[in-house]
């Protein structure tokens, strides 16, 4: 019955399973200073060039995107996404997914499920 439960409840997925997916990328990562650096420094970056782009936009209504949405994604193609502030809202998401992305992948040690299972997360 409990099993039952925590698989309706996990949505098919092994929390357990998913778990060690996390402990397995944490641990590789905590143990990656070059990683850690490379990922502030591209977050510090994105904040930069988000926050010149909502400056801009702000101020001029008009500004060139800082980030494209990938090939096939159609989640902002809607003309209400291009005006303030709503332009500022998804190029920060953009920005956040692309980050996670670089966070979850190209970690040093961890295996390739791992790395599947916590960047297919981090992207849901």
């Amino acid at each position: 019955m409990t099993n039952i439960a925590l698989g309706q409840l996990s949505g098919g997925i092994s929390p357990a399973s998913l778990a060690m997916a996390y402990l397995d990328w944490m641990v590789h990562l905590g143990s990656s200073p070059g990683k850690q650096f490379q990922l502030a420094a591209k977050a510090t970056r994105k904040a930069m060039r988000l926050g010149s782009y909502a400056l801009t936009s702000a101020i001029t209504g008009n500004a060139e995107p800082c980030i494209e949405p990938l090939h096939g994604d159609h989640r902002f193609d809607h003309p209400g996404w291009q005006r303030f502030p709503y332009n500022v809202i998804y190029q920060g998401f953009l920005l956040n997914q692309q980050w996670w992305h670089n966070a979850t992948t190209d970690v040093r040690g961890i295996s390739k499920h791992s790395q599947a299972a916590v960047s297919f997360i981090a992207r849901q």
